[in-house]
């Protein structure tokens, strides 16, 4: 958590009232990437919240053409039926690729072979109704044809209305680029996280700090002269938990462990961002990005644990800049006057004999909150509850309860 961060109160959507919300016009994207082997979360993702959705990794075959696992097409369908805005892209290669499938793009890369396979991948985003190809070969993969490669790809891709981008590592452009080598991409996504991991095991720290984030940006925005809208900061939905090995952990399993957790850095050894970091990094790439991007949003909080979801919070901070999370349509508003103290404040009239309650979304708590119908304004202390996510819910007689959550961070 960024160390000045202070304890607040961040009111987020209506519980019970779904309300479909856009991006202002600022074109802030949200990209998740989606391996394949997290293809069964589908159901579960809120890609309403996504502006692009990243289905990883494709790989090029040896005779030139380009293979994805799973179902892609149903993936394809299922979200873009959600989210008719969504823009769905496939992404290539993938980090840590080795021996023959390594070896498929060294080949197709190649000049003798480019132009050829080239023509496969737009082909296979046509045909399978994407909306554009994201390049993510990394570091020992990156050949002195990856330069010709990227540049004739994406003169096809873009000749054909179709986006390109590429992820690269939070501080690093690799040798065999120019900095005007990024121009042939609409966009990248910074990997602004792995700063510690298996391959340090001794390295017991922070492996995506925010001011790993700050310095990351500043090296894209200021050494590499990119312009602020083509950077997405990256954040993890995942930590590395140290130990006789170095392990990852998903953000949904420390979660489902404690949802307590869900507001830490760190427990004992497990290091990963928390959601009051996860706002502060999306407050600072809407000041000096383009959009963020999160690996994976299959790792996410999700079904019963969805309030404590990071894209959640990386969305609803993109739309309102970190203030009043509120649902459009409401009979009360809730107004934070103190650290812990809500004001309740009645904007219709509602039925005699209504009343509020307040309960925890784990149970610890249910609590009446006596409505007086001469007063439009109720206060309550929230002082004495733990840290967490909680329901506030107008009940009115014979009428739906209409509810919004409170957190208490």
């Amino acid at each position: 958590m960024h160390c000045h961060m202070k304890i607040r109160i961040l009111l987020v959507l209506s519980l019970f009232i779904l309300c479909r919300h856009t991006l202002s016009a600022d074109n802030f994207r949200i990209i998740g990437y989606l391996p394949t082997y997290r293809f069964s979360t589908i159901e579960a993702l809120e890609v309403e919240k996504l502006t692009h959705l990243n289905l990883a990794f494709a790989q090029a075959t040896y005779d030139g053409k380009l293979s994805l696992k799973g179902n892609y097409p149903y993936i394809i369908q299922r979200s873009k039926e959600r989210n008719p805005d969504l823009k769905v892209l496939v992404s290539l290669a993938g980090g840590g690729i080795s021996g023959q499938v390594f070896a498929n793009w060294k080949r197709n890369m190649c000049p003798a072979n480019r132009s050829a396979f080239i023509h496969q991948i737009v082909e296979f985003v046509r045909n399978n109704n994407f909306d554009g190809v994201d390049v993510d070969l990394e570091w020992g993969n990156i050949t002195k044809d990856y330069p010709g490669f990227v540049a004739e790809l994406s003169d096809s891709v873009r000749n054909n209305n179709y986006e390109i981008s590429a992820a690269f590592p939070a501080m690093k452009l690799y040798n065999v680029l120019m900095t005007d080598d990024l121009h042939d991409f609409d966009y990248i996504n910074i990997m602004a996280y792995d700063n510690s991991g298996p391959w340090q095991p001794k390295v017991v720290r922070q492996h995506s700090s925010y001011e790993l984030a700050e310095s990351s940006i500043e090296f894209w925005s200021e050494l590499c002269r990119l312009p602020k809208e083509k950077i997405n900061l990256g954040i993890p939905c995942y930590g590395w938990e140290f130990g006789r090995s170095v392990r990852s952990k998903t953000f949904s399993s420390i979660v489902n462990e404690k949802t307590e957790f869900a507001f830490l850095d760190n427990t004992r050894k497990i290091f990963y961002n928390s959601i009051p970091t996860v706002i502060e990094k999306t407050k600072l790439a809407k000041e000096r990005c383009g959009g963020v991007m999160l690996w994976e949003i299959g790792q996410d909080a999700m079904g019963e644990k969805g309030d404590y979801s990071l894209l959640h919070y990386v969305h609803t901070t993109a739309l309102t800049g970190g203030g009043s999370f509120l649902p459009k349509v409401r009979k009360f508003r809730i107004e934070q006057n103190e650290e812990c103290l809500l004001s309740i404040q009645l904007e219709n009239t509602v039925a005699p004999g209504s009343y509020f309650v307040l309960q925890d979304i784990v149970g610890c708590a249910n609590e009446k909150i006596d409505l007086c119908h001469s007063d439009c304004t109720i206060n309550f202390n929230l002082n004495t509850y733990p840290r967490g996510v909680y329901v506030i819910s107008l009940i009115e007689p014979g009428l739906r309860p209409a509810s919004q959550k409170v957190m208490k961070l």
